[in-house]
């Protein structure tokens, strides 16, 4: 059930950006937008959730919480870029193999086991980037 639900998250923010992107004046317009609504609501959940040890968490991770949030938002926009390049279907088949990198990363450098159930994952998802592929 939580595959599909995050399978429907990831095509409707997909299709949302697509379209955000092409609908904009220009493509810093609604990145620039975004960005800015978007830190909001994560923002007031962590203050709501966190508010006794927000400080005392954030404090010793608050450099590599800054790296890690450039680079994704640097990542992010790149992403959003290449939709105004693009099909969004190719755009964001290529996007979703970074859960392959990320669990090939966790395997090699966080010494996680990577057993059967991410072997058959990653080689679903492989097999669903081919299809897209092919079927153009």
């Amino acid at each position: 059930m939580w595959a599909i639900v995050t399978a429907l998250g990831v095509a409707l923010y997909s299709v949302m950006d697509a379209n955000g992107i092409r609908l904009a004046s220009t493509l810093w317009t609604y990145i620039v937008w975004l960005f800015l609504l978007d830190w909001i609501g994560i923002t007031v959940a962590t203050f709501y959730t966190r508010r006794q040890r927000l400080w005392s968490s954030l404090r010793p991770r608050l450099r590599d919480g800054i790296i890690g949030g450039m680079l994704g938002s640097a990542s992010y926009a790149t992403a959003l870029w290449a939709f105004a390049l693009t099909d969004a279907a190719k755009v964001t088949a290529l996007r979703e193999t970074s859960v392959v990198f990320g669990a090939i990363f966790g395997a090699i450098l966080l010494k996680e086991p990577f057993g059967r159930k991410r072997i058959i994952a990653a080689l679903v998802l492989a097999s669903g980037l081919i299809l897209l592929d092919t079927a153009q």
